[in-house]
């Protein structure tokens, strides 16, 4: 899965989810929260570490590594670009 240039965490997860044929109340329950906040979370472009490291974790899913591969790509594309 490519991170896009405008990242949206939510929708990489809802589309994880959707690939994996889960329901939010299955994410929900494995990150302790509520199933209406999966929704919630859907729509957010960007995740406190914590929620994002439970998610990742539940789903079997390393969403910072794909926004390690991001940004080594955006270094390739821009040379003078730091962190």
């Amino acid at each position: 899965m490519n991170i896009p240039q405008e990242t949206h965490i939510g929708q990489l997860i809802k589309q994880t989810m959707q690939k994996q044929g889960r329901k939010n109340e299955w994410l929900a329950e494995q990150i302790g929260v509520q199933a209406s906040a999966i929704s919630k979370i859907y729509q957010k472009k960007s995740l406190n570490t914590e929620q994002l490291v439970r998610i990742s974790q539940a789903l079997g899913v390393d969403f910072f590594k794909m926004y390690s591969s991001f940004i080594e790509g955006k270094k390739k594309q821009n040379k003078g670009f730091n962190l």
